[in-house]
């Protein structure tokens, strides 16, 4: 016998994932750092900034990528709670970088109020 759970709707199975993560990250065991697929949407979204001066669309970001809309969502709430984005979903052009670099510390993980890992 397969015990099957409810599936949740699409938003809230990513304010799951979010709080999860979240959790995980304060118990400090989830990396914070972007994959390879979530590093190719900063690299476009850096690009498309410098090129035009505002944010790519989530269609902007889907269609230079090759990949679906649900895709980029889940990449972009993944980079906002990782700590390299800000974006509100629901609004148009709200997609900003925070400044932390590949590589820095998280500093929801390590306690430093700030990237970059000392308190100096």
């Amino acid at each position: 016998m397969t015990i099957t759970r409810p599936r949740l709707r699409v938003e809230d199975q990513l304010r799951h994932d979010v709080l999860v993560g979240v959790r995980k990250a304060e118990q400090g065991i989830v990396d914070t750092q972007p994959t390879e697929k979530q590093i190719d949407v900063l690299d476009m979204i850096r690009i498309f900034v410098a090129a035009n001066g505002y944010p790519p669309s989530m269609r902007q970001i889907m269609d230079a990528l090759g990949i679906q809309l649900s895709t980029v969502t889940y990449r972009l709430t993944e980079l906002k709670r990782k700590g390299y984005v800000r974006w509100e979903r629901g609004s148009s052009r709200t997609l900003a970088l925070t400044g932390r670099v590949v590589g820095d510390p998280c500093e929801h993980c390590h306690g430093t109020g700030r990237a970059g890992g000392d308190d100096a």
